[in-house]
């Protein structure tokens, strides 16, 4: 039984060193402009435009968190029935408007008649977004809308693998023509998404999808990071992910040590966002940018308070 189990680690062992040895050999991209150009501190990023001030992933949002101050904006994007770069977090279009239907069996044209603002319910149980002419918009339309500030963007999975084929090359030129490459992040939980955008846009940062994240995970926690060369230039992740934590000091000087950004989500209470900044992440993503900016003891910007119900 011990000759069994002397064999079996010396199998692991040689099956770790060999894989410490073939990353090493990986060639290690820079860290994109991107995470060079923001303020030289912890960062506020308004998740979906900071979904709990104003409708999700919509100009009104995105304008609101920009006027406030929040460093970068968080969107989802998803490809239409033509193809289009629509500005929406779900598969549908149910839970956040008036309509229904899957976003992509619609057209951009089918999915801009329809209310952006009918899902939104303010903190005391209103719908004051309701009939007030608000869109699902087009990447390029939240790009006019904001042009001066920095994007997170995170492609979503889609069943027919079209937007890794598709929206990568679509995304890349909308970002070269809005001259965004230097201020925005690319991210997906799927790695073939992401690494199909890189391959078109090398300049612009991307961030970890969940298997990149689990393997620095693992050998952070077993200190065995030393040789890993992430190709990715930022870490998204959440505190924790069922049982396990993911956010921890270990997780975050691995990352410093590659020069690689940790940005946690989504943290909207206080205490929550505190105690991230405490372990030493590099930005929150957050419902609430308002909070945040207050945690970090930043003066908010001049806002339009919105309708009223």
């Amino acid at each position: 039984m011990r000759a069994f189990w002397r064999w079996t680690l010396i199998v692991l062992a040689a099956i770790v060193l060999a894989y410490l040895v073939a990353t090493a050999l990986t060639p290690t991209p820079p860290p994109a402009a991107v995470l060079e150009s923001l303020p030289d501190r912890a960062l506020v990023i308004a998740h979906r435009g900071g979904r709990d001030l104003r409708p999700e992933n919509t100009v009104a949002a995105f304008e609101h968190a920009h006027a406030l101050g929040a460093d970068m904006l968080e969107l989802d994007v998803q490809l239409s029935a033509d193809d289009e770069l629509m500005v929406i977090h779900d598969t549908t279009v149910d839970r956040t408007t008036d309509g229904s239907g899957a976003v992509r069996d619609l057209t951009r044209a089918e999915l801009q008649v329809l209310d952006a603002g009918w899902g939104y319910v303010d903190a005391a149980g209103g719908t004051p977004w309701r009939a007030r002419g608000v869109q699902i918009p087009t990447l390029g339309e939240v790009f006019a809308a904001v042009p001066d500030a920095a994007y997170v963007i995170e492609l979503k999975p889609s069943d027919d693998g079209a937007l890794a084929a598709l929206g990568a090359p679509h995304l890349c030129r909308a970002l070269r023509d809005a001259g965004l490459e230097a201020r925005t992040i690319v991210g997906s939980f799927q790695a073939e998404a992401t690494e199909a955008f890189r391959a078109e846009c090398p300049e612009v940062a991307v961030s970890a999808a969940t298997p990149q994240v689990l393997r620095m995970l693992v050998l952070s926690t077993l200190r065995l990071d030393g040789p890993y060369v992430p190709q990715v230039d930022a870490y998204q992740i959440p505190p924790r992910q069922g049982p396990i934590r993911v956010l921890s000091p270990a997780f975050v000087r691995a990352a410093r040590a590659k020069n690689r950004a940790v940005q946690v989500w989504t943290l909207n209470d206080a205490s929550e966002i505190r105690a991230a900044f405490d372990v030493g992440a590099d930005g929150v993503i957050t419902d609430r940018p308002d909070v945040a900016m207050e945690v970090l003891g930043l003066v908010p910007g001049d806002v339009d308070p919105g309708p009223s119900d």
